[in-house]
């Protein structure tokens, strides 16, 4: 068994994307009734010979971003805080003459033919219907389409909608993921190197998916950054299906042609001008990503399925037998009754409570994933076109599905969740959301029927790509209910706007060296599209994988956002310590080395929380001018600071690598590109970092709370660096209340400072959320008194990289000028210095973290 193309529809099989695709303007629209009230735009979208008449809305928000929408009241338009913010962000400019402006930013709106031009600072940017291909159909009355035998009844029509988007002085677009392709996206159309099918958006249950390839996956954020002369990017906030055609034109710009299957037309479009201009201005539309918990930034075993009780504690003591950290132990479906979810197989797992207890005494945590059989007595389900629950096969066999548009379903999810209500469950149990995309494995291209029946009459097809959505948010609620701490919830499916509830992985990938390497674009695709928490499974999840290549992917995995190791319940069981050495040590190594750099990790997730800036980053996001890296997807940065150079064949031990921004110095210990596996993988550290670690790896994360930090500070050529430190208690919510340290420290001038008022730059929470309550943008976000301890976190060393001279001695300078002991610290430390390699160390200094100190080297 493997994919299989026929199961999934192609662009001509699905009636509206051929209709769309081939669509030639003729009867073109115009605009009529312009009106502008309360800085909006409104007008009438006409035609000759056709009395249906669409609204328009323009306006550009505060924050620069333009929005455009072209509606009726009958269509479907997802309701504000699924995927936009609850807050509202409020419209400003001026109009005059069909052109809307605000500060550098203009809409120049022509009537007729209807067609827009988005310009920065009187420079074109993005052109709506340049070509005329804006096509709202509207028709009562259509033949049900027919695929494999399965009807769509099409009850209300032809309702698509499609545009055309045209990107100007760009040569380069990305996003839109999900799909197993190129970094930069291919062309589909007019081409010979890219691929004959439009890019799809479409939620569904892939068996072993190809590569290098425009279909569906599990996930879909429509959501594209343009980068040539400067950034933009555009978000098309539309859940129904949708496919994409991408066009690279001589004259410098990217032709696309948006075309979805039903409701209506909501476009944010992001003008920049530069990259990180482009992600403040998303962030402030669908909000940055919850700060995880630090356990979920640790490493996670997980395995289809973990036979029983017995087994689970006989992992978890080979884990403390190999010296080998980690933090969730996952099981998969086989831990129910029958596949019947909130229920625990009694036979295999006698005593759930205990063995979760078992786990949390070292600090670690257990995952699930459940459903409901209780709700179709109150009517909570899915309904098919009769009305009737819908029915459908998935693993328990016949099959129903909660309705999560139902504001009663999500509040019924919720209360199940409890522990009162999950019997078998702790405050240490979380939450997986598989198959949710919704994956029937009876129904058309696996996924559930279009003309399904949901909540106040919502078609099925309105609404397909936000159901993962919606049951992710539901189960945060859930959990953040039962002890008010963050939730931690890794959901298959997501949309735009699943940043603000939990984790996602890549899907069922494969256990080959090819699929090791489209990780790297498929992960970068979904962080650029907003997505900061995800992952792909470590090992390849279908497929028994060679000991060297679990290897090299423990090694790459270490550095992803989410780190988990998954396996599909036939393949051969490959705990770290099955395959002997040296591969024990080297994955062993590679985990160890995921913990001492969580602080860092966790830096990183505070600031795209509060900035929007993606954890897991392409080359050229921090290095646009530089044009040989746009097609570099071999790499990544981790945050502005470490670069990651993956190894992908079998055997490899050479390792070319790409270093871009060479006016900088980066540093890796040793700059020799000969990696065998025993060494590793090459990671750099860019010169003018600073690096916070922790030397000290125990069993899990939440036993290194108190653990001494480590600085590494990387001095560029200038004899300069910065970085930060963020730290808190590391599971509430109160950092929403200003109960956390982030220590902004700086190089200059041959003295290190500290100052414990970081700042960022930049607050998106302060834009889409009350500046004074930023919870409220997270609808289950409470707080409870928290643990402070952090505040005691003593500096147990500093290492400096390219001093130029030995020093004569260092002084540090403190606030307390205390020791964690409260004696009194010496104003001049010991140090070491490395003739050779230009490095200083120094052991000790004794202060706190998180108050204010400086170091100074005289």
């Amino acid at each position: 068994m493997g994919f299989k193309q026929e199961d999934f529809k192609t662009c001509e099989q699905s009636g509206f994307c051929k209709r769309q695709r081939s669509f030639e303007p003729a009867n073109l629209y115009k605009l009529e009734n312009i009106n502008w009230n309360n800085k909006i735009l409104s007008a009438d979208i006409v035609q000759d010979m056709n009395k249906d008449h669409w609204k328009l809305k323009v306006s550009i928000l505060e924050e620069g971003t333009v929005r455009v929408k072209i509606g009726r009241p009958e269509r479907y338009e997802i309701p504000k805080d699924y995927v936009l913010l609850k807050s509202n962000i409020n419209a400003a400019g001026y109009y005059n003459e069909n052109v809307i402006s605000y500060n550098d930013i203009k809409v120049d709106i022509q009537q007729s033919p209807l067609k827009m031009t988005i310009k920065y600072k009187e420079k074109d940017i993005l052109l709506l219907n340049e070509n005329n291909l804006l096509n709202l159909e509207n028709s009562d009355v259509a033949s049900p389409e027919i695929f494999k035998g399965k009807e769509d009844t099409q009850p209300k029509g032809n309702q698509s909608i499609g545009m055309d988007l045209t990107f100007v002085g760009s040569l380069n677009v990305f996003g839109i993921p999900e799909h197993a392709s190129s970094l930069r996206l291919k062309p589909t159309k007019n081409s010979n190197e890219g691929y004959n099918e439009p890019y799809r958006l479409y939620n569904l249950d892939v068996f072993e998916y190809e590569l290098d390839s425009p279909a569906s996956l599990y996930g879909s954020i429509p959501f594209m950054l343009s980068q040539g002369g400067q950034s933009s990017g555009i978000l098309w906030t539309n859940p129904s299906e949708t496919w994409i055609d991408v066009e690279y034109k001589e004259s410098n710009a990217v032709q696309t042609h948006w075309m979805s299957e039903s409701g209506i037309l909501d476009l944010f479009i992001f003008p920049g001008p530069n990259i990180r201009d482009v992600y403040k201005q998303y962030s402030t539309v669908i909000g940055t990503t919850i700060l995880p918990p630090l356990f979920s930034l640790a490493y996670h075993q997980c395995r289809w399925n973990y036979n029983d009780q017995k087994d689970v504690e006989t992992v978890d003591k080979n884990f403390d037998l190999f010296d080998i950290p980690y933090d969730v132990l996952w099981l998969d479906i086989e831990h129910t009754d029958g596949k019947r979810y909130l229920t625990w197989d009694k036979q295999k797992f006698p005593n759930p409570i205990e063995m979760q207890d078992k786990l949390s005494a070292k600090g670690r945590k257990d995952d699930g994933y459940f459903l409901s059989k209780e709700a179709s007595s109150l009517s909570l389900f899915v309904k098919d076109k009769n009305l009737k629950d819908f029915e459908g096969w998935c693993w328990p066999g016949n099959s129903n599905w909660i309705d999560f548009l139902n504001p009663k379903a999500r509040e019924f999810w919720k209360e199940k969740l409890s522990l009162e209500n999950y019997q078998g469950s702790t405050k240490n149990l979380y939450i997986w959301n598989d198959m949710n995309e919704v994956s029937v494995f009876s129904g058309p291209e696996i996924t559930m029927p279009k003309d399904n029946i949901h909540h106040e009459g919502v078609e099925h097809r309105d609404v397909h790509n936000i159901y993962g959505l919606l049951q992710q948010r539901s189960t945060a609620e859930g959990l953040s209910a039962r002890n008010n701490e963050r939730p931690f919830v890794l959901s298959r499916a997501f949309f735009a706007g699943s940043n603000r509830y939990g984790a996602i992985w890549t899907g069922d990938n494969m256990a080959e060296w090819s699929h090791l390497k489209a990780s790297i674009p498929m992960l970068l695709s979904i962080s650029l599209a907003g997505l900061p928490f995800a992952g792909a499974d470590v090992g390849g999840f279908f497929g028994n994988t060679e000991p060297e290549l679990l290897a090299r992917w423990y090694q790459f995995g270490a550095f992803q956002p989410f780190f988990r190791a998954h396996a599909h319940i036939d393949t051969k069981r490959r705990e770290p310590w099955l395959f002997g050495e040296p591969y024990t040590t080297i994955i062993r190594n590679a985990i160890r080395k995921r913990y001492k750099l969580l602080p860092y990790t966790y830096t990183l997730f505070y600031e795209s929380h509060v900035t929007g800036m993606p954890v897991m980053r392409p080359l050229f996001f921090e290095y646009p001018n530089d044009n040989e890296i746009f097609q570099k997807e071999e790499s990544f940065l981790l945050g502005s600071s470490i670069l990651v150079q993956g190894v992908f064949n079998k055997g490899q031990e050479q390792v070319d690598v790409f270093l871009p921004g060479r006016d900088q110095k980066l540093y890796s210990g040793s700059h020799n590109l000969f990696y065998p596996l025993e060494k590793g993988i090459p990671v750099f550290i860019k010169g003018g970092s600073i690096i916070p670690i922790k030397d000290v790896v125990r069993r899990s994360s939440s036993l290194m709370f108190q653990d001494p930090y480590t600085l590494i500070v990387a001095l560029d050529e200038n004899q300069q660096a910065k970085g930060f430190v963020y730290q808190d208690d590391e599971k509430s919510f109160n950092y929403l209340k200003n109960e956390f340290v982030l220590n902004e420290i700086s190089f200059q001038g041959n003295k290190l400072i500290s100052n414990p008022n970081g700042s960022f730059g930049f607050d998106a929470r302060k834009v889409y959320a009350n500046p004074d309550n930023f919870k409220n943008a997270y609808p289950f976000a409470e707080s409870e008194l928290s643990n402070k301890d952090y505040l005691k976190n003593t500096l147990n060393k500093i290492i400096i990289y390219n001093v130029k001279a030995k020093p004569n001695n260092v002084y540090l300078s403190a606030e307390s000028l205390n020791r964690a002991n409260k004696t009194r610290q010496p104003p001049f430390l010991s140090f070491m210095y490395n003739d050779a390699d230009h490095i200083l160390t120094i052991k000790q200094p004794g202060c706190f973290l998180s108050e204010k100190w400086s170091l100074t080297l005289k």
